[in-house]
Protein backbone atom coordinates (compact mmCIF):
# COMPACT_ATOMS: atom_id res chain seq x y z
CA UNK A 1 0.00 0.00 0.00
CA UNK A 2 1.93 3.24 -1.02
CA UNK A 3 1.36 5.99 1.27
CA UNK A 4 2.81 9.80 0.94
CA UNK A 5 4.44 12.10 3.59
CA UNK A 6 3.22 15.15 4.55
CA UNK A 7 4.18 18.09 6.52
CA UNK A 8 1.82 20.65 8.68
CA UNK A 9 3.47 23.84 10.33
CA UNK A 10 2.01 24.07 13.76
CA UNK A 11 1.39 27.66 14.55
CA UNK A 12 1.67 27.32 18.21
CA UNK A 13 2.11 24.31 20.65
CA UNK A 14 1.07 25.05 23.74
CA UNK A 15 0.69 23.21 27.36
CA UNK A 16 -2.98 22.84 26.19
CA UNK A 17 -4.51 21.83 22.72
CA UNK A 18 -2.20 23.82 20.49
CA UNK A 19 -1.35 20.56 18.70
CA UNK A 20 -2.24 19.95 15.75
CA UNK A 21 0.34 8.38 5.34
CA UNK A 22 -0.84 8.80 -0.13
CA UNK A 23 1.46 6.04 -0.82
CA UNK A 24 4.23 9.23 -1.22
CA UNK A 25 4.91 12.23 0.80
CA UNK A 26 2.69 15.46 1.19
CA UNK A 27 2.87 18.71 2.91
CA UNK A 28 0.50 20.55 4.73
CA UNK A 29 0.91 24.04 5.94
CA UNK A 30 -0.58 26.16 8.63
CA UNK A 31 -2.25 29.17 8.12
CA UNK A 32 -0.07 32.19 9.03
CA UNK A 33 0.67 35.14 7.50
CA UNK A 34 4.10 33.70 6.19
CA UNK A 35 2.69 30.88 4.93
CA UNK A 36 2.28 30.60 1.42
CA UNK A 37 -0.85 31.35 0.06
CA UNK A 38 -3.25 28.44 -0.48
CA UNK A 39 -6.56 28.51 -2.37
CA UNK A 40 -9.70 28.94 -0.16
CA UNK A 41 -11.46 25.97 -1.33
CA UNK A 42 -9.52 23.57 -0.04
CA UNK A 43 -8.64 24.50 3.52
CA UNK A 44 -9.52 21.93 6.37
CA UNK A 45 -9.85 22.51 10.09
CA UNK A 46 -7.60 19.99 11.74
CA UNK A 47 -6.73 21.19 14.77
CA UNK A 48 -8.87 20.33 17.85
CA UNK A 49 -9.06 23.78 19.12
CA UNK A 50 -9.68 25.19 15.49
CA UNK A 51 -6.70 26.86 13.76
CA UNK A 52 -7.16 26.69 10.42
CA UNK A 53 -4.82 24.32 7.99
CA UNK A 54 -4.40 24.62 4.54
CA UNK A 55 -3.64 21.40 2.09
CA UNK A 56 -2.56 21.54 -0.90
CA UNK A 57 -2.08 18.96 -3.90
CA UNK A 58 -0.46 20.11 -6.86
CA UNK A 59 -0.65 18.35 -9.74
CA UNK A 60 2.66 16.75 -11.57
CA UNK A 61 4.29 18.19 -14.80
CA UNK A 62 2.99 17.21 -18.28
CA UNK A 63 6.12 15.56 -19.14
CA UNK A 64 5.57 13.59 -15.83
CA UNK A 65 2.39 12.46 -16.78
CA UNK A 66 2.84 11.48 -20.52
CA UNK A 67 5.59 9.92 -19.37
CA UNK A 68 3.28 7.87 -17.27
CA UNK A 69 0.39 7.39 -19.83
CA UNK A 70 3.11 6.16 -22.34
CA UNK A 71 4.14 3.19 -20.10
CA UNK A 72 0.64 2.16 -20.55
CA UNK A 73 -0.47 3.22 -17.05
CA UNK A 74 -3.49 5.70 -16.38
CA UNK A 75 -2.90 8.44 -14.08
CA UNK A 76 -6.01 9.81 -12.52
CA UNK A 77 -5.31 13.29 -10.32
CA UNK A 78 -7.29 15.39 -8.50
CA UNK A 79 -6.27 19.16 -5.96
CA UNK A 80 -9.01 18.20 -3.74
CA UNK A 81 -7.49 17.16 -0.54
CA UNK A 82 -10.54 14.62 -0.16
CA UNK A 83 -10.76 12.59 -3.27
CA UNK A 84 -7.96 9.63 -4.48
CA UNK A 85 -5.83 9.88 -6.88
CA UNK A 86 -5.05 6.44 -8.88
CA UNK A 87 -1.35 5.79 -10.25
CA UNK A 88 0.70 2.78 -11.36
CA UNK A 89 3.70 2.00 -7.80
CA UNK A 90 5.64 -0.42 -9.38
CA UNK A 91 8.15 -1.19 -6.77
CA UNK A 92 11.44 0.18 -8.32
CA UNK A 93 14.50 -1.67 -8.86
CA UNK A 94 16.38 1.23 -8.55
CA UNK A 95 14.80 1.49 -4.83
CA UNK A 96 16.35 -2.26 -4.37
CA UNK A 97 20.01 -0.99 -5.29
CA UNK A 98 21.56 1.00 -2.00
CA UNK A 99 23.50 3.22 -4.20
CA UNK A 100 20.85 5.01 -5.93
CA UNK A 101 20.43 8.35 -5.19
CA UNK A 102 17.62 11.07 -5.75
CA UNK A 103 17.75 14.36 -6.03
CA UNK A 104 16.12 18.08 -6.66
CA UNK A 105 17.32 20.59 -8.65
CA UNK A 106 16.48 24.29 -9.68
CA UNK A 107 16.78 25.14 -13.45
CA UNK A 108 20.19 27.18 -13.66
CA UNK A 109 21.55 25.37 -10.90
CA UNK A 110 24.99 23.65 -10.35
CA UNK A 111 25.81 21.33 -7.87
CA UNK A 112 28.52 19.03 -7.01
CA UNK A 113 27.14 15.16 -6.51
CA UNK A 114 29.03 12.75 -5.19
CA UNK A 115 30.65 11.25 -8.36
CA UNK A 116 33.26 8.09 -8.73
CA UNK A 117 35.85 9.94 -10.69
CA UNK A 118 36.91 6.43 -11.86
CA UNK A 119 33.64 6.19 -13.81
CA UNK A 120 31.84 8.35 -16.28
CA UNK A 121 28.03 9.64 -16.31
CA UNK A 122 25.27 10.12 -18.24
CA UNK A 123 21.88 12.24 -18.23
CA UNK A 124 18.99 10.41 -19.57
CA UNK A 125 17.72 13.61 -20.81
CA UNK A 126 19.67 16.46 -21.43
CA UNK A 127 16.99 18.82 -21.75
CA UNK A 128 16.76 18.21 -18.45
CA UNK A 129 19.90 18.21 -16.84
CA UNK A 130 23.03 17.78 -18.09
CA UNK A 131 26.72 16.92 -16.15
CA UNK A 132 30.22 18.64 -16.87
CA UNK A 133 33.15 18.96 -14.75
CA UNK A 134 31.81 16.69 -12.37
CA UNK A 135 28.45 18.68 -11.72
CA UNK A 136 25.16 18.89 -12.54
CA UNK A 137 23.19 21.25 -13.85
CA UNK A 138 19.32 22.08 -13.99
CA UNK A 139 18.40 22.74 -17.59
CA UNK A 140 14.36 22.73 -17.43
CA UNK A 141 11.39 21.23 -15.35
CA UNK A 142 11.23 17.69 -15.64
CA UNK A 143 13.01 13.54 -14.70
CA UNK A 144 15.84 11.86 -15.70
CA UNK A 145 18.38 9.40 -14.92
CA UNK A 146 22.41 9.69 -14.36
CA UNK A 147 23.77 6.48 -15.18
CA UNK A 148 26.85 4.49 -16.09
CA UNK A 149 27.33 2.03 -18.55
CA UNK A 150 27.80 -1.38 -17.87
CA UNK A 151 28.65 -3.29 -20.25
CA UNK A 152 26.05 -3.64 -22.71
CA UNK A 153 23.87 -2.65 -19.55
CA UNK A 154 23.10 0.65 -17.70
CA UNK A 155 23.92 1.21 -13.89
CA UNK A 156 21.95 3.92 -11.99
CA UNK A 157 23.75 6.34 -10.13
CA UNK A 158 20.94 8.74 -9.48
CA UNK A 159 17.21 10.16 -10.21
CA UNK A 160 16.57 13.79 -10.57
CA UNK A 161 13.81 16.10 -10.75
CA UNK A 162 13.74 19.61 -11.94
CA UNK A 163 11.73 22.37 -10.59
CA UNK A 164 9.74 20.65 -8.97
CA UNK A 165 7.43 22.63 -7.09
CA UNK A 166 6.59 22.57 -3.45
CA UNK A 167 3.65 20.92 -2.93
CA UNK A 168 1.67 18.08 -1.14
CA UNK A 169 2.95 15.30 -2.00
CA UNK A 170 6.46 16.02 -0.78
CA UNK A 171 8.04 13.85 -3.28
CA UNK A 172 8.24 13.88 -6.96
CA UNK A 173 5.80 10.80 -8.93
CA UNK A 174 8.88 9.70 -11.07
CA UNK A 175 10.78 8.76 -7.51
CA UNK A 176 7.68 6.42 -7.19
CA UNK A 177 9.36 6.53 -3.43
CA UNK A 178 6.28 6.22 -0.79
CA UNK A 179 7.58 6.36 2.48
CA UNK A 180 4.61 5.94 5.35
CA UNK A 181 4.57 6.19 9.18
CA UNK A 182 6.81 9.14 9.22
CA UNK A 183 9.14 9.50 11.70
CA UNK A 184 11.07 13.46 11.59
CA UNK A 185 14.40 14.20 13.45
CA UNK A 186 16.93 17.28 13.10
CA UNK A 187 20.56 16.27 12.59
CA UNK A 188 23.35 18.32 11.63
CA UNK A 189 21.54 21.20 10.77
CA UNK A 190 18.77 19.06 8.16
CA UNK A 191 15.63 17.62 8.44
CA UNK A 192 15.77 13.82 8.45
CA UNK A 193 12.41 11.58 7.55
CA UNK A 194 12.39 8.17 8.05
CA UNK A 195 9.36 5.63 8.03
CA UNK A 196 8.70 2.35 6.48
CA UNK A 197 8.25 2.19 2.59
CA UNK A 198 5.54 0.94 0.84
CA UNK A 199 6.19 -1.19 -2.61
CA UNK A 200 3.23 -2.42 -3.49
CA UNK A 201 -0.42 -1.27 -4.23
CA UNK A 202 -1.38 -4.80 -2.01
CA UNK A 203 1.01 -4.62 0.60
CA UNK A 204 1.82 -2.84 3.69
CA UNK A 205 5.52 -2.10 3.76
CA UNK A 206 8.76 -3.96 2.25
CA UNK A 207 12.11 -5.36 3.06
CA UNK A 208 13.53 -2.10 2.66
CA UNK A 209 13.23 1.52 4.92
CA UNK A 210 14.81 4.55 2.97
CA UNK A 211 15.16 8.00 4.86
CA UNK A 212 14.87 11.68 2.73
CA UNK A 213 16.46 14.31 4.04
CA UNK A 214 16.01 18.49 3.67
CA UNK A 215 17.78 21.70 4.59
CA UNK A 216 14.85 24.03 3.66
CA UNK A 217 11.64 21.89 3.71
CA UNK A 218 11.37 22.83 -0.35
CA UNK A 219 14.33 20.62 -1.88
CA UNK A 220 14.45 17.07 -0.95
CA UNK A 221 17.40 14.27 -1.24
CA UNK A 222 17.79 10.54 -0.24
CA UNK A 223 20.93 8.62 -0.38
CA UNK A 224 19.34 5.05 -1.49
CA UNK A 225 18.24 2.01 0.52
CA UNK A 226 19.34 2.49 4.44
CA UNK A 227 18.83 -0.82 5.76
CA UNK A 228 16.87 -4.05 4.13
CA UNK A 229 15.94 -7.54 5.13
CA UNK A 230 17.25 -8.46 1.75
CA UNK A 231 20.87 -8.52 3.28
CA UNK A 232 22.18 -11.69 3.83
CA UNK A 233 23.40 -11.24 6.86
CA UNK A 234 19.36 -10.79 8.28
CA UNK A 235 17.72 -13.29 10.49
CA UNK A 236 15.15 -13.44 8.04
CA UNK A 237 15.90 -12.09 4.52
CA UNK A 238 13.17 -10.28 2.71
CA UNK A 239 10.78 -10.13 5.50
CA UNK A 240 8.63 -6.65 5.84
CA UNK A 241 10.34 -3.90 7.97
CA UNK A 242 7.48 -1.70 9.96
CA UNK A 243 8.02 1.72 10.65
CA UNK A 244 11.46 3.06 12.09
CA UNK A 245 12.94 5.24 14.43
CA UNK A 246 16.46 6.92 14.90
CA UNK A 247 18.30 8.95 17.66
CA UNK A 248 22.25 9.31 18.17
CA UNK A 249 23.47 8.10 21.11
CA UNK A 250 27.22 7.82 21.88
CA UNK A 251 28.63 8.58 18.36
CA UNK A 252 26.30 6.28 16.92
CA UNK A 253 22.99 6.88 14.92
CA UNK A 254 20.89 3.67 16.24
CA UNK A 255 17.74 2.79 14.23
CA UNK A 256 14.72 0.82 16.03
CA UNK A 257 12.01 -0.88 14.00
CA UNK A 258 9.93 -4.05 14.25
CA UNK A 259 10.63 -6.99 12.01
CA UNK A 260 8.23 -8.77 11.23
CA UNK A 261 9.27 -12.85 11.80
CA UNK A 262 8.36 -16.36 11.01
CA UNK A 263 8.37 -19.22 13.98
CA UNK A 264 5.33 -21.28 15.04
CA UNK A 265 2.92 -17.92 14.01
CA UNK A 266 4.12 -14.85 12.47
CA UNK A 267 4.96 -11.91 14.86
CA UNK A 268 6.88 -9.03 15.29
CA UNK A 269 10.07 -8.48 16.90
CA UNK A 270 11.74 -5.09 17.89
CA UNK A 271 15.33 -5.04 16.23
CA UNK A 272 18.27 -1.89 16.78
CA UNK A 273 21.00 -1.50 13.83
CA UNK A 274 23.68 1.53 14.10
CA UNK A 275 25.60 3.72 11.31
CA UNK A 276 28.09 6.40 11.33
CA UNK A 277 25.85 8.60 9.28
CA UNK A 278 21.95 9.36 9.55
CA UNK A 279 21.35 7.98 6.64
CA UNK A 280 22.93 5.04 6.56
CA UNK A 281 23.86 2.01 6.03
CA UNK A 282 22.83 0.83 8.68
CA UNK A 283 24.16 -2.45 10.41
CA UNK A 284 25.55 -4.67 13.36
CA UNK A 285 21.73 -5.97 13.66
CA UNK A 286 20.40 -7.19 17.30
CA UNK A 287 16.88 -8.27 18.57
CA UNK A 288 15.71 -5.98 21.38
CA UNK A 289 15.24 -7.95 24.61
CA UNK A 290 14.62 -7.73 28.34
CA UNK A 291 17.90 -7.39 30.16
CA UNK A 292 17.13 -10.45 32.96
CA UNK A 293 15.65 -12.89 30.67
CA UNK A 294 16.75 -12.22 27.47
CA UNK A 295 13.36 -12.60 25.79
CA UNK A 296 12.47 -10.48 22.57
CA UNK A 297 10.52 -7.57 22.49
CA UNK A 298 7.76 -8.38 20.93
CA UNK A 299 4.97 -6.00 19.22
CA UNK A 300 5.02 -3.12 16.60
CA UNK A 301 6.01 0.33 16.25
CA UNK A 302 8.65 1.01 18.48
CA UNK A 303 10.07 3.99 19.38
CA UNK A 304 12.92 5.65 21.16
CA UNK A 305 12.97 8.92 23.35
CA UNK A 306 15.92 10.30 24.74
CA UNK A 307 15.97 12.53 27.31
CA UNK A 308 18.61 15.29 28.03
CA UNK A 309 20.49 13.79 30.83
CA UNK A 310 20.68 10.91 28.34
CA UNK A 311 18.06 8.28 30.08
CA UNK A 312 16.58 6.43 27.38
CA UNK A 313 12.71 4.73 26.85
CA UNK A 314 11.52 2.33 24.47
CA UNK A 315 7.57 2.49 23.72
CA UNK A 316 5.83 0.12 21.77
CA UNK A 317 2.47 -1.59 21.54
CA UNK A 318 2.87 -5.85 22.47
CA UNK A 319 0.10 -6.89 20.36
CA UNK A 320 0.73 -8.40 17.32
CA UNK A 321 -2.26 -6.41 15.62
CA UNK A 322 -4.51 -4.04 17.47
CA UNK A 323 -6.98 -5.89 19.03
CA UNK A 324 -9.53 -4.78 21.70
CA UNK A 325 -6.94 -4.96 24.59
CA UNK A 326 -4.81 -2.57 22.57
CA UNK A 327 -1.98 -0.15 24.37
CA UNK A 328 1.55 1.06 25.01
CA UNK A 329 4.57 0.21 27.14
CA UNK A 330 7.45 2.20 28.13
CA UNK A 331 10.53 1.30 29.27
CA UNK A 332 14.14 2.02 29.97
CA UNK A 333 16.66 1.25 27.64
CA UNK A 334 20.20 0.13 29.39
CA UNK A 335 21.88 -1.06 26.69
CA UNK A 336 21.13 -0.04 23.01
CA UNK A 337 19.74 -3.76 22.79
CA UNK A 338 18.08 -4.23 26.04
CA UNK A 339 15.65 -3.17 28.45
CA UNK A 340 14.57 -2.99 32.11
CA UNK A 341 11.63 -5.63 32.55
CA UNK A 342 11.58 -3.93 36.04
CA UNK A 343 10.91 -0.70 34.76
CA UNK A 344 8.28 -1.65 31.89
CA UNK A 345 4.94 0.29 32.57
CA UNK A 346 1.28 0.55 30.52
CA UNK A 347 0.43 4.10 29.50
CA UNK A 348 -2.71 5.03 30.28
CA UNK A 349 -5.41 7.90 29.22
CA UNK A 350 -5.32 6.68 25.36
CA UNK A 351 -8.16 7.26 23.65
CA UNK A 352 -8.78 4.39 21.14
CA UNK A 353 -5.03 3.84 20.75
CA UNK A 354 -4.02 1.53 17.60
CA UNK A 355 -0.64 2.25 16.78
CA UNK A 356 1.89 4.84 15.78
CA UNK A 357 3.31 6.00 19.06
CA UNK A 358 6.14 8.91 18.70
CA UNK A 359 6.73 11.66 21.75
CA UNK A 360 8.09 15.02 21.85
CA UNK A 361 8.73 17.05 24.61
CA UNK A 362 8.78 20.88 24.68
CA UNK A 363 9.24 22.78 28.41
CA UNK A 364 8.10 20.01 31.25
CA UNK A 365 5.07 18.27 29.01
CA UNK A 366 5.50 15.50 27.06
CA UNK A 367 3.51 15.18 24.02
CA UNK A 368 2.48 11.85 22.79
CA UNK A 369 1.56 11.80 19.41
CA UNK A 370 -0.78 8.36 18.06
CA UNK A 371 -2.79 6.37 15.31
CA UNK A 372 -6.02 6.77 17.15
CA UNK A 373 -9.43 4.42 15.65
CA UNK A 374 -12.79 5.80 14.90
CA UNK A 375 -14.59 4.35 18.05
CA UNK A 376 -13.44 1.46 19.91
CA UNK A 377 -11.28 -1.53 18.18
CA UNK A 378 -13.33 -4.51 17.26
CA UNK A 379 -13.25 -7.14 14.47
CA UNK A 380 -15.20 -4.53 12.15
CA UNK A 381 -13.87 -1.69 13.09
CA UNK A 382 -10.46 -1.16 12.07
CA UNK A 383 -10.49 2.51 11.23
CA UNK A 384 -7.14 4.04 12.29
CA UNK A 385 -7.62 7.30 10.92
CA UNK A 386 -7.19 10.41 13.19
CA UNK A 387 -3.68 11.22 14.06
CA UNK A 388 -4.15 12.18 17.63
CA UNK A 389 -2.64 13.18 20.84
CA UNK A 390 -2.40 13.41 24.09
CA UNK A 391 0.04 15.12 27.10
CA UNK A 392 1.89 14.52 30.39
CA UNK A 393 4.42 15.59 32.93
CA UNK A 394 5.89 12.01 33.33
CA UNK A 395 6.68 9.72 29.92
CA UNK A 396 5.26 7.00 31.75
CA UNK A 397 2.53 8.29 33.67
CA UNK A 398 -0.68 8.99 32.23
CA UNK A 399 -1.84 10.82 29.86
CA UNK A 400 -4.59 13.05 29.58
CA UNK A 401 -6.19 12.46 25.73
CA UNK A 402 -6.51 15.90 23.53
CA UNK A 403 -7.94 15.48 21.06
CA UNK A 404 -7.55 15.05 17.33
CA UNK A 405 -5.03 16.65 14.96
CA UNK A 406 -5.95 15.29 11.97
CA UNK A 407 -8.02 13.03 10.23
CA UNK A 408 -8.32 10.88 7.22
CA UNK A 409 -11.61 9.82 7.43
CA UNK A 410 -12.54 11.21 4.18
CA UNK A 411 -10.90 8.37 2.17
CA UNK A 412 -12.42 5.64 1.69
CA UNK A 413 -10.68 1.73 2.15
CA UNK A 414 -8.34 0.85 5.07
CA UNK A 415 -5.94 3.41 4.81
CA UNK A 416 -4.48 4.50 8.38
CA UNK A 417 -2.48 7.28 9.25
CA UNK A 418 0.91 7.87 11.27
CA UNK A 419 2.56 10.44 11.91
CA UNK A 420 4.89 12.69 14.84
CA UNK A 421 6.21 16.51 15.01
CA UNK A 422 9.39 17.54 14.89
CA UNK A 423 10.84 21.43 15.72
CA UNK A 424 13.10 22.53 12.59
CA UNK A 425 14.56 26.01 12.46
CA UNK A 426 12.81 27.15 15.57
CA UNK A 427 9.36 26.48 13.94
CA UNK A 428 6.86 23.30 14.54
CA UNK A 429 5.49 20.95 11.87
CA UNK A 430 3.84 18.22 11.75
CA UNK A 431 4.23 14.84 9.25
CA UNK A 432 1.64 12.21 8.79
CA UNK A 433 0.98 10.16 5.64
CA UNK A 434 -1.95 9.81 3.45
CA UNK A 435 -2.93 7.02 0.83
CA UNK A 436 -3.42 8.87 -2.43
CA UNK A 437 -3.64 5.69 -4.57
CA UNK A 438 -7.50 4.27 -4.99
CA UNK A 439 -6.71 0.41 -3.81
CA UNK A 440 -8.26 -1.49 -0.91
CA UNK A 441 -6.13 0.06 1.48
Amino acid sequence: MPNAMCISKLKTLSLTHALTRVLTLALVSVGTANATPIPDDIKINAFAVGAPIHTFSVLPSRESVEKTEKAGAKLNLSRNHGKTVAQPIPFPASLVEKNVYHFMLDTGEVRELPFDAKQTYFSSDEKVATLADGKIRGVSSGDCTIYTQAGKGKKIFALVTVDWPVQNPVLPYAWQMNIPDCEAHTFNGKLHVYGSLDASVNQFCSPCLTPVVTSDLRRWENHGIAFSSYDKTQPYPKRILWGADVHFYRGKYRLYGSYEWFGAKTRNHSYVVESDKPTGPFNNFRWVREKASKKEIEGITAKVYVEKDGTRYLIWAPTEQPTQDNHLLVAKLIDHDAIDEKSVHKIGGLKDFYEGPSIRKRGDIYYLIYDENCGPITKKNHTPKRLSYATSKKIDGDYIYRGVILSIEEIPGNINIQGSIEEFNGKWYVFYHKGLNNTPF
